[in-house]
């Protein structure tokens, strides 16, 4: 009331009784009050619970989004000896952050999963015949061959050759004809 007194010339006395008279004319009794307010906490209630939905809602997009763009990430770049540091420069955010956001997402890690895709294709290519074992490891992003098949062999079970005569064999199979 002093600042609105100064900054617009008025009788300061006379602002406090306007305000005073104001507030006496508009102001409602308990009574009045008493059955307005539970709908009141029950409208506040709400709109609390909404904002919280929300951003939660905003959250999961945004996570998904991340998460979408680290898995859009390691599928075009499995084939490469990636690191942890090289991701998160890519996308931007911790490597912690990543770890963590991916294995609440999958129950395994980044890496983990490089090597499930790495595994994966080294399959697809060993039904082909025409490339090598050595040659399968370097495109699937393996610079050591014998390495390449410890893994296979840790994730499949056989050795990438073995892998490629069950193939064979069982390629003979289907084109065999009945007797």
């Amino acid at each position: 009331i002093s600042e609105m007194s100064e900054k617009y010339n008025i009788d300061k006395d006379k602002l406090i009784d306007l305000f005073n008279a104001s507030i006496k004319k508009k102001m409602p009794t308990l009574e009045q009050l008493k059955p307005l307010i539970t709908p009141l906490c029950a409208m506040v209630e709400l709109l609390y619970l909404e904002s919280i939905m929300k951003a939660d809602q905003n959250k999961d997009t945004r996570t998904d989004s991340i998460f979408n763009n680290l898995m859009l990430y390691l599928v075009e770049n499995y084939n490469r000896d990636i690191k942890m540091d090289e991701i998160s420069n890519a996308l931007h955010y911790s490597k912690s952050y990543l770890s963590h956001l991916f294995f609440e997402k999958t129950k395994m890690t980044i890496m983990s999963y490089v090597t499930k895709l790495r595994i994966s294709k080294a399959k697809d290519l060993l039904a082909n015949f025409q490339f090598s074992v050595s040659d399968i490891a370097f495109q699937v992003g393996y610079n050591d061959a014998n390495y390449f098949t410890n893994t296979f062999i840790k994730h499949t079970g056989v050795s990438p050759t073995q892998y490629r005569k069950m193939i064979r064999n069982n390629q003979l199979l289907e084109n065999a004809k009945p007797i």
